[in-house]
């Protein structure tokens, strides 16, 4: 079992500097879940409690329903690969893998049997007599995780383990961390500001900002559905656009409006907002959701845009094309092979069966859990 649960946790410096706030989460037996976010949010704060490195300011932290804010971390029965690898340069793959056993005084037969299950696992087979000197950057953090692995821990914490990765082998890592826990099935918490790390590696994720957490659910969850604006515009690549104006309820519909930019709300999504009281919103589209005038549905045609296209990011299968309307600036996706003049106005048209209203004050999304045709673009498999 490594079920992990978080009850009103804080984490208060010198009695004034609040990195952790009121957090509450429940990690199941067996899930993989991500905390994501910006720098400073308090994700790696949060995993260092869980692991016992850092103490607690006040609430509880239980591993399969037992408290262990008192235990030590050597006690709690958890294992921790860090982002620098932390491998004993002195010492073969072998010893940097049993070194910890040793330690313990485990018994060589079952170091042995640990010791075999971590290099099938991970395919260090061909390593075991190297030093980390000559080993890579991915070979390191395989070693790193199979020293991990023979812990036989209830919960594995990862803490930005990739990011000393390039591009390339950071890719293949997260495929081999997610063959890890399919094969293990062990409990995982895994930090990273990367959001592509979160969508592709989490059960579920949690996205915080500011020591608080913002969202909880599934990737499909957090992208198709995102609580508040912050998460919205925080998970996605690129984010969603958030365009601030005003909400016309005039005549029982609603219609955004932001100086020449007027887009109709679906009457599924007007009839979700309050009568009154909400006269400031952010319109979040992100950038799939616009076509070329001369591409739109019937049904887009209502609300033609004129933007002048500045820049094009060239991304293979797609360009990314940032443009001005008036004093906004946004980002727009398009066909490679169908690329505007830059410099030149251009007609788009908003789908917005795909779009999200947020309260511009408390950041809520006052469209959330609506269900449009075309809206939901995410699906796990």
């Amino acid at each position: 079992m490594g079920k992990v649960s978080l009850s009103k946790v804080w984490k208060v410096y010198d009695g004034k500097i609040v990195a952790v706030s009121d957090v509450n989460l429940e990690i199941r037996d067996g899930e993989f879940m991500v905390l994501v976010g910006p720098s400073g949010c308090g994700k790696s704060t949060t995993l260092r409690m869980i692991a016992g490195l850092e103490h607690i300011s006040s609430g509880e932290i239980a591993i399969d329903d037992v408290v262990v804010n008192d235990i030590p971390p050597r006690n709690r029965d958890i294992a921790m690969v860090f982002q620098s690898y932390a491998l004993y340069p002195h010492m073969s793959v072998r010893e940097n893998l049993s070194f910890g056993l040793v330690m313990r005084k485990m018994a060589a037969e079952e170091i042995g049997r640990r010791l075999a299950r971590a290099v099938d696992i991970l395919g260090l087979g061909d390593l075991l007599a190297r030093q980390p000197k000559a080993l890579s950057g991915g070979q390191r953090q395989r070693v790193a995780m199979g020293r991990a692995i023979v812990r036989d821990p209830k919960v594995f914490l990862f803490d930005e383990p990739l990011s000393n990765l390039d591009a390339r082998m950071r890719v293949e890592m997260r495929k081999e961390i997610i063959k890890l826990h399919r094969r293990i099935g062990t409990t995982m918490i895994y930090v990273t500001h990367d959001q592509v790390e979160a969508m592709t590696l989490g059960d579920r994720i949690c996205v915080m900002e500011s020591g608080v957490i913002r969202q909880i659910g599934t990737p499909g969850e957090v992208f198709d559905n995102p609580e508040n604006a912050f998460v919205a515009g925080f998970i996605g690549t690129p984010p969603m656009n958030l365009l601030e104006g005003g909400l016309d309820r005039s005549g029982g519909g609603g219609v955004f409006r932001d100086g020449d930019l007027a887009a109709t709300l679906p009457p599924a999504m007007a009839g979700m907002l309050p009568p009154a009281g909400v006269e400031r919103v952010f319109l979040g589209l992100r950038p799939k959701s616009f076509v070329f005038r001369k591409k739109a549905p019937a049904d887009a045609l209502r609300d033609v845009w004129t933007v002048m296209p500045e820049v094009a990011e060239m991304l293979g299968e797609e360009s990314l094309v940032h443009v001005r309307a008036g004093r906004r600036r946004f980002v727009i996706s398009v066909d490679p092979h169908d690329l505007p003049e830059m410099d030149r106005p251009l007609e788009i048209c908003p789908l917005m069966n795909r779009a999200h209203i947020f309260d511009s004050r408390s950041g809520r999304n006052l469209s959330r859990g609506l269900v449009l045709p075309g809206r939901h673009s995410m699906r796990r498999i």
